[in-house]
C-alpha cells in the first residue's frame, strides 16, 4: 500500500514515469483498436492522467504533513526560533528520560553556542494511525563559538505524534555522528560543546 500511496498521492517524478508507461500501452492499443474507441482511448488517457496529477497536487499525506513539520523544526533550529522549536515539539515528550522542558532546555542551551546552516534533510518516515517514526539522514554546517564552520553528517531517529491537526515530536534519538555512534541526546555534549 505505501508503493501505491506513494506513486500516486505523493510522488510527481514516480507519477509520471506511470503515466508515460500508461501512455506507451494506449499508443501500442491505439493501432490495434478499430472505430469509436480507436480514437477514443488517447484523450480519456490524457485526462484520466491530468486528474492524477491534479488529485496528487490536492492531497496532502500524512508523511508529507510530518515532512513539512520536520523542515519548519529544521528551519526553527537554524534560524535560532525557541519559539517555534517549542511548537514542535510535544507536551507528551518522554525520551531518554528527558521531558519536554528538559529537551527544550538541553536544545536551547546548544543553540547559545552553536550556529547551524546549510542543513540537507533525508526522512524515511512511516505513519501508523496516531503516531510515526522516522529515520532522519541529515547532514549540516556548524559553528561554534563564531568560528569556521565544519560539514557533519548524523542519522537520527524520530517519533511523532498527531496533535490535533499538527504533528509533534515525542521523541529524538542520535544514532550516529560523523561516523561515531552516539546513544543519548546527552551524549552530544561530549562530541560538540
Amino acid at each position: 500500500m505505501d508503493f501505491l500511496s506513494v506513486t500516486f498521492l505523493e510522488s510527481p517524478a514516480r507519477l509520471g514515469v506511470v503515466c508515460f508507461l500508461a501512455l506507451a500501452v494506449m499508443l501500442f492499443a491505439r493501432r490495434r483498436l478499430e472505430g469509436a474507441a480507436r480514437h477514443r482511448i488517447l484523450p480519456i488517457g490524457l485526462l484520466a492522467m491530468a486528474a492524477l496529477f491534479g488529485l496528487q497536487s490536492l492531497v496532502e499525506t500524512d508523511r508529507e504533513r510530518i515532512d513539512h513539520a520536520l523542515r519548519e523544526f529544521v528551519r526553527a533550529v537554524e534560524q535560532k526560533n525557541t519559539a517555534a522549536i517549542a511548537q514542535a515539539v510535544s507536551a507528551e515528550y518522554d525520551c531518554e528520560g528527558l521531558a519536554r522542558d528538559d529537551v527544550l532546555r538541553l536544545i536551547n542551551g546548544r543553540l547559545a553556542r552553536m550556529r547551524i546552516y546549510d542543513s540537507s534533510l533525508s526522512p524515511t518516515i512511516r505513519v501508523e494511525g496516531d503516531t510515526a517514526r522516522m529515520g532522519l539522514g541529515a547532514r549540516a554546517t556548524v559553528s561554534i563559538d563564531g568560528g569556521v564552520g565544519e560539514f557533519h553528517v548524523g542519522s537520527w531517529s524520530l517519533d511523532w505524534r498527531r496533535e490535533g491537526d499538527a504533528w509533534r515530536i515525542t521523541a529524538l534519538r542520535p544514532e550516529r555522528i560523523d561516523g561515531i555512534e552516539i546513544t543519548r541526546l546527552r551524549d552530544l555534549t561530549n562530541y560538540a560543546p
